[in-house]
């Protein structure tokens, strides 16, 4: 209940999907309880920018795994990799499950290297601009 009730954002999160919001269509994925994301995400100054959030409890699987990724392109309308871009801080389940789709990927780094490879890694949002404006 306390996790629930929680919905901070990272500095520049908000400017970011703002600016991506006016130029792609955004999709939150996110492994989780569904009672808990839901309320997290609806508290979040984030939650307009977001056409949809998949939640892994509600879609019966979780990410790296490729089916979690397939069912999240086929229902915003085009299941083809090359459309998606997963922009993610860990390379566990976003960039391996970017990988096991077959899509390009951002990881957003602390430090070091990194396996799997992302399609680009970035040291912070600001960096993302460069990327997709």
């Amino acid at each position: 209940d306390n996790l629930s009730e929680q919905s901070f954002l990272i500095d520049g999160a908000f400017e970011l999907c703002e600016t991506l919001s006016k130029r792609y269509p955004l999709y939150l994925i996110t492994n989780g309880i569904t009672v808990v994301q839901k309320k997290r995400f609806a508290k979040s100054e984030i939650r307009p920018f977001f056409k949809d959030i998949f939640i892994s409890e509600e879609m019966g699987v979780t990410k790296p795994d490729a089916k979690y990724f397939s069912r999240v392109a086929e229902s915003v309308g085009d299941g083809d990799p090359k459309n998606y871009l997963v922009i993610g801080d860990s390379l566990s389940s976003d960039i391996q499950g970017a990988v096991n789709f077959g899509c390009d990927s951002v990881w957003i780094a602390a430090q070091g290297a990194s396996d799997p490879r992302p399609t680009y890694t970035v040291r912070g949002f600001s960096e993302i601009y460069d990327i997709l404006l």
